[in-house]
């Protein structure tokens, strides 16, 4: 009888203690064997599914195929067993994360997708070797340990065949059907082999196969093969030409491009005839260099890899929680401190992500698997009177060893000093060498009021949160620092890059904003030309207020040049080259912020944004789900997933992301919008013409761009009207305008020459 389970159950010597995971061959629980005391998990068939003949059977033979295996890149099968009369494999428990979690972040560095292509290739000899053939490969069946392990999982497709050897005249291995029903597909869609696709009797090379989907996948973000539909994508594999990785301007080194080929061939003698020959040529690339594979988006030729850190938060120990903006003022200025001296060679985390392991109680070495850093600064504060007494360490995360420490005893009126001094010592511990015009830069820079800082801080916070409410406090905040310093940059840049954002996330008038953010931009720049904060406020005020896609990206540059862990100037030009079509050096700019500031939401949700303007739907539910980990109550988020849901036709879906988008927004009128053309798309009329008469009135009070009221017509299919706002539109500089290039909804209007014309005058290329 199926097995019903419940956290306290018991299985024989088993504990059962939470569900973990469901799928279609199964439930997967969390236990503890009392007998060994260690923690396991515990797989069984779901409720309903054990009378079910095929599903048991193929369950029973998961049991045995996975039983045979003994490797470390292969889930080891620990017992077998039965309960109330349904069927349970006992399995070593993992803690880390799929390969599908991880690619949600954007593809992999080639060093490690080909560390981690090598390992999976290692296993598949192993289950080779025992006759196994999984079937199944794609990411969500292969598991990322916490330390850097690739398993195999569910081999609950696996296909039982004698081991059989090469034959020696051919290095060929014959196809092996004693056991496959022809016509009967087994496999995922987007991972199969041309021959599963087809149905047909398959052997060790459909594993070859999937594996190189995989690799690609993990090389470039996307999948080898995709359609609108599972029969289109089946279409694809079976006839379609295997993408082309080594295309001129690509990252990926031609060895490499010619392994993925292999693996991709159609025909099976094209194919790597085993995962043993596999293995070989991905040792070969490894080994032809120390350092031989780069980055995302980088050239063969690449430096060394770059020493990526984070600053923790420094423990106030003053007892008083009015010193706690002291302590994180310390931390702030450290992480801008090592960024700024412009090395390509050390990544510093970004505030927001690092003030989250604020009072935890987490390792260092878990912090260093969760951020994926070498080193951790961690220290702490004491502040009485006009004394400060700061110690600090930095603490290789790999072994938590402890490279180096300091203590400071200062008069607080040195308090600035301490802190120039604090960054360069932690740079040289890390072997990042000072140029001496940066450190005469650097020197150059009045020092900093205390409370001025503080104000600013509070202003940082409240800037990316972007709603009308939060850039008010913004301002507010920012002025407030500048009237105690008139000379903090920062604090100019900072309110720059908040009138910035008023028209575009809180339906601000741009004619008012941007003019006061170009005062703001320019009196930064005066104050410190090198500002890479100042640079990237003026690169974002170009492309919203000036359409000057060159000039915007200039600065952002300069910015990234300036400090290249200065995650918002990555996310700027992202935002810039996503507008303009630039999609793959977009994403590649937005997967360095979310590697920078891992658990910022607007970055997190922009991610999702770009693929979706670039047409990776595939992508996009999993980064706005993992957005939405980080905060389920960031608006933003709201809005890709409802505009997504339009673009799928999923209207009652979008209809309910756009409530819950503008309840959180404070009244926004995109959500609003959006609202309308859910409405209009469902036929629900009466309604999308409510919507209409609400932006109308909120347009007698305040500004409303003219564009979400077009968004409401095109729900309406009402062609003449949109094409009317979107005219009032332009002739308002709307900024909203900035998406018409990219963004799905559009779509249908494409070939309209009215809209190519107002592409044209927008001065995007029409394709």
């Amino acid at each position: 009888m199926p097995l019903v389970l419940q956290g306290g159950e018991r299985l024989g010597p088993y504990e059962v203690t939470a569900r973990i995971a469901a799928g279609g061959m199964g439930e997967v629980w969390r236990a503890r064997d009392t007998r060994l005391g260690r923690d396991v998990a515990i797989k069984v068939l779901p409720g309903g599914l054990a009378y079910d003949e095929d599903r048991l059977r193929r369950f029973e033979q998961e049991a045995r195929a996975a039983g045979r295996l003994n490797h470390p890149n292969i889930l080891t099968l620990f017992d077998v067993g039965s309960h109330q009369g349904a069927p349970y494999i006992v399995l070593e428990l993992l803690e880390g994360e799929s390969l599908r979690e991880r690619l949600a972040g954007g593809r992999l560095s080639l060093e490690k997708a080909v560390d981690y292509a090598t390992q999976v290739a290692r296993g598949l000899v192993a289950a080779h070797d025992k006759g196994i053939v999984h079937r199944d490969l794609k990411p969500g069946n292969l598991f990322i340990t916490t330390d850097g392990l690739v398993k195999i999982l569910d081999f609950g497709i696996a296909k039982l065949v004698d081991p059989v050897p090469l034959l020696p005249e051919t290095g060929e291995a014959p196809t092996l059907d004693r056991a496959t029903f022809a016509g009967v597909i087994l496999g995922t869609v987007g991972y199969m082999s041309p021959e599963q696709a087809l149905g047909q009797p398959v052997d060790l090379r459909a594993d070859i196969f999937c594996f190189g989907t995989v690799l690609f996948e993990m090389l470039t973000g996307r999948r080898a093969f995709s359609g609108t539909t599972p029969l289109e994508t089946l279409s694809a594999i079976v006839k379609e030409e295997s993408p082309d990785l080594s295309a001129p301007g690509s990252n990926v080194p031609p060895a490499l491009a010619r392994i993925v080929e292999r693996c991709l061939a159609k025909r099976l003698e094209e194919r790597y005839q085993s995962a043993r020959e596999l293995v070989s040529d991905l040792q070969a690339l490894q080994a032809v260099s120390p350092s031989p594979l780069p980055g995302p988006g980088v050239a063969p030729q690449t430096p060394p890899k770059r020493v990526m850190l984070v600053v923790l938060p420094f423990e106030n120990l003053s007892r008083d929680p009015e010193q706690e903006y002291f302590s994180d003022g310390l931390m702030e200025e450290t992480i801008a401190d090592l960024g700024s001296l412009g090395s390509d060679r050390l990544g510093v985390i970004a505030r927001t992500s690092a003030m989250k392991y604020k009072g935890s109680r987490m390792s260092i070495a878990e912090i260093g698997r969760e951020l994926g850093v070498d080193f951790a600064v961690e220290g702490s504060v004491r502040r009485r009177a006009d004394r400060v007494r700061i110690s600090v360490q930095l603490i290789r995360t790999n072994d938590q060893t402890h490279v180096w420490g300091q203590q400071y005893d200062r008069e607080l009126k040195d308090f600035l000093v301490i802190q120039d001094e604090l960054g360069r010592s932690i740079a040289e511990q890390v072997e990042v060498k000072i140029a001496p015009r940066d450190a005469a830069e650097r020197r150059s820079i009045p020092a900093l009021n205390q409370a001025a800082y503080e104000a600013y801080l509070h202003g940082r916070f409240h800037l990316w949160r972007v709603t009308r409410s939060s850039l008010d406090r913004a301002i507010e905040y920012f002025r407030m620092a500048i009237e105690v310093d008139p000379r903090m940059a920062i604090a100019f840049a900072g309110l720059a890059q908040a009138h910035v954002i008023l028209p575009v996330a809180a339906d601000a008038a741009p004619q008012q904003a941007f003019p006061a953010a170009e005062r703001a931009a320019m009196q930064a720049l005066a104050l410190d030309p090198h500002s890479a904060e100042a640079h990237a406020a003026v690169g974002s005020l170009r492309f919203w207020n000036d359409w000057n896609w060159r000039a915007s990206e200039e600065h952002c540059r300069r910015a990234i040049a300036r400090n290249p862990s200065y995650s918002r100037a990555h996310q700027v030009l992202g935002r810039m080259l996503t507008n303009i079509g630039r999609f793959d050096e977009a994403i590649a700019e937005i997967d360095v912020a979310r590697r920078l500031d891992p658990f910022a939401p607007l970055i997190n949700t922009l991610a999702a944004d770009f693929h979706f303007q670039a047409r990776r739907y595939d992508e996009v539910p999993a980064l706005i789900r993992r957005a939405l980990e980080f905060d389920p109550n960031f608006w933003v988020t709201h809005v890709v997933a409802a505009r997504l849901f339009l673009h799928q036709g999923r209207h009652d879906e979008a209809l309910a992301e756009a409530q819950n988008a503008h309840a959180l927004s404070g009244g926004h009128s995109e959500p609003l919008s959006l609202i309308g053309c859910a409405y209009g798309l469902l036929g629900r009329r009466r309604e999308a013409e409510e919507i209409l008469s609400e932006l109308q009135r909120l347009g007698a009070e305040r500004y409303i761009p003219a564009t979400s009221t077009a968004v409401v017509y095109l729900g309406l299919r009402e062609t003449e009207q949109v094409f009317s706002w979107l005219e009032r539109a332009y002739r308002d500089r709307d900024v909203h305008l900035l998406e018409l290039g990219v963004e799905p909804k559009w779509d249908a209007l494409r070939r309209e020459p009215r809209f190519e014309g107002l592409i044209r005058r927008i001065g995007f290329s029409v394709p």
